[in-house]
């Protein structure tokens, strides 16, 4: 897991959750993403964002009830280019945007090397 400062986020930011005022910003590498607590719940839900390479932004369903919520427990497949980003409230506190990508697009997040 990398955390990024709200200025490294902010293209992120933008096209995800622009009106997103935290800081609490990390990443995590993977090739899948697992969809949960899209429906309120004693104060918790998750809200998913997928970024694809063209820039186009898609929403899992937060608005469905969740025993008619197909997308509940989902198991996302995440391509090269393309990334998600989830905003989690967990008991009513903000615990700010997880940024999931694909290995191949890790490069990108890394620090630049050091000369020396």
């Amino acid at each position: 897991m990398i955390t990024l400062t709200r200025k490294q986020a902010m293209p992120i930011i933008k096209a995800s959750f622009p009106t997103y005022n935290g800081r609490k910003i990390k990443v995590m590498v993977n090739t899948q993403v697992h969809l949960s607590d899209l429906n309120w719940s004693g104060g918790t839900r998750s809200e998913y964002k997928f970024i694809g390479a063209n820039g186009r932004v898609a929403m899992a369903d937060n608005s469905t009830h969740p025993w008619y919520n197909r997308q509940e427990g989902a198991v996302i497949e995440l391509k090269s280019g393309t990334y998600c980003v989830e905003h989690t409230i967990f008991c009513g506190k903000d615990l700010g945007l997880t940024v999931y990508i694909h290995p191949d697009d890790m490069p990108k997040f890394l620090p630049a090397p050091i000369d020396n």
